[in-house]
């Protein structure tokens, strides 16, 4: 099972926003944004005033479609605080670009910027005539390079119909809001429940389905069910976790409380979960009642056996918890704050003990041989310095992985073979609601950015790590896909969200 935590991988802390753009093949990528309009000035003297702009990365990105989208993306730093963009050129020679960006003049009144204000801006390529082959562009001295095929991953648009069965199941919340499998082979889809009801009137019960965590053999699929009951000062929920049996199409009740995050042991049917903070356990900001901390709990679903499997043994309680692929380690958060995730520990159940690292590293996802982790230190909202790092699982040096631009990165997940990490790189600031789906080697190499998406909500491999999967889409409308990772092809899984696949 993978370690990324968000019950089954979808961030349960953390705002995800609404929409979807598809890119099949994307070099380099930043924000879309509509291209700046050139100024005219009105005069020669005037433009001998204007001063080149301050560039300090450019960007290429290939959509999907036709005509192909093609858009450089120029980020860096104005002039001044009072500096415009007052002219933008472009011009052609041999396959390179050169795109000159002005400031406007420079004034005497303008007060001191110490800081630095960034920019961004979107400049469109007409390559649709372009000669496949590799094209330069430069931005004021800045350069990047990009390779140029001449034809779009899909043809018209942004999806490629599923026209094969699946090879790995996939369980999901439909659009109905139940919950959902498509079982490997013919790749129909299953729906496993049939109540989920938005409550639309005071007077109406409501029931809603979320995190989904699907078995490592894809038999058993766990779930957190909610169910609210009008009640005459207002409503009343029973909430609690929940195993179908694709086997047997039978549904048990195996936690009559909110779950703190649940995960499945590879290779067995032992869910491990943990338990809703109790009353008083808070006395202060940052303060516990160390005597109503709890740990994580386990229940076997082949002999109905429970049992508690790691105890609060440095006095905070337990929660997310998430197995390591050999089922060795379980890792987990220490409830040490109200909000936000909490400090990283696991047990080691071979050596009988239990390591904390004593902070907190937000989203983090273990290797296959459960050796090392990769995190992103997102641990609340974003800051917008959040990068990815490695770090061994008993050592105290960690590894930046991801480089150090414009975007925070976030979300990693570990390829099976273990040779790369895929991530999610804001590419628009903290207000924006664009995410660049990113690959990068773990021991050298060029990172590939396979399209820019909004609402990303799960990231996973398949099993055989040929795709990644996720939801993506307006909230009320997500898809799940996998992208291929060799070509950036999108297929078109289902229409649903909050995506889990069974571990490599």
């Amino acid at each position: 099972m993978s370690g990324r935590l968000f019950f089954n991988k979808v961030r349960w802390i953390l705002p995800l926003m609404a929409g979807l753009i598809l890119g099949a093949c994307s070099l380099r990528s930043a924000p879309p944004a509509n291209p700046t309009p050139v100024i005219e000035t009105p005069a020669a003297e005037a433009t001998a005033s204007l001063r080149p702009v301050i560039v300090e990365d450019v960007r290429v990105t290939i959509g999907v479609g036709s005509p192909i989208p093609v858009d450089v993306f120029v980020s860096g730093s104005w002039n001044d605080l009072c500096a415009q963009l007052a002219q933008m050129e472009q011009r052609m020679v041999d396959n390179r670009f050169e795109i000159s960006l002005m400031a406007s003049p420079a004034r005497s009144d303008c007060p001191p910027d110490t800081l630095g204000l960034p920019f961004r801006i979107a400049v469109p390529l007409n390559m649709v005539e372009m000669p496949a082959g590799n094209y330069t562009v430069a931005v004021n001295g800045v350069e990047t390079r990009f390779e140029w095929g001449g034809v779009a991953s899909a043809p018209e648009g942004t999806e490629v119909p599923q026209e094969v069965g699946l090879t790995f199941p996939v369980a999901y919340i439909g659009r109905d809001g139940n919950v959902w499998v498509k079982e490997m082979g013919d790749g129909e889809a299953r729906q496993l429940t049939k109540d989920a009801n938005a409550n639309l009137a005071a007077d109406v019960p409501s029931v809603s389905y979320s995190f989904l965590n699907i078995s490592s053999d894809g038999r058993l699929v766990a779930y957190r069910r909610d169910k609210g009951t009008p009640v005459p000062d207002g409503m009343q929920y029973e909430i609690g976790l929940w195993v179908y049996n694709l086997d047997t199409d039978e549904s048990k009740l195996v936690y009559d409380q909110t779950p703190a995050g649940f995960d499945w042991k590879p290779g067995t049917h032992l869910l491990a979960y943990g338990q809703g903070v109790q009353p008083g356990y808070f006395t202060a900001r940052g303060a516990v009642d160390e005597a109503l901390a709890t740990g994580i709990l386990a229940v076997d679903l082949d002999s109905g056996d429970s049992a508690e499997l790691v105890k609060p043994e440095r006095g905070y309680a337990l929660y997310m918890p998430v197995w390591s692929p050999d089922g060795r380690f379980l890792s987990f958060d220490e409830l040490i704050y109200m909000e936000g995730r909490g400090n990283f520990a696991y047990y080691d159940f071979e050596a009988q003990r239990y390591i904390a690292w004593e902070k907190a590293i937000g989203m983090y996802d273990w290797s296959p041989d459960s050796a090392y982790l990769a995190f992103d230190y997102m641990t609340y909202t974003a800051s917008g310095n959040e990068r990815i790092f490695l770090r061994s699982r008993e050592g105290d040096q960690e590894i930046q992985l991801s480089p150090d631009t414009p975007e925070y990165a976030y979300y990693p997940a570990i390829s099976p073979q273990g040779d790369a990490v895929a991530y999610l790189t804001a590419s628009g600031g903290l207000d924006s609601a664009m995410y660049i789906l990113t690959v990068q080697p773990i021991q050298g190499g060029d990172r590939r950015e396979l399209g820019v998406f909004e609402t990303v909500l799960g990231l996973d491999w398949s099993p055989d790590g040929k795709y990644l999967v996720f939801s993506a889409g307006p909230f009320e409308a997500q898809k799940v896909y996998a992208v291929d990772v060799e070509n950036g092809a999108v297929m078109v899984l289902a229409e649903g969200g909050q995506p889990s696949t069974t571990p490599p």
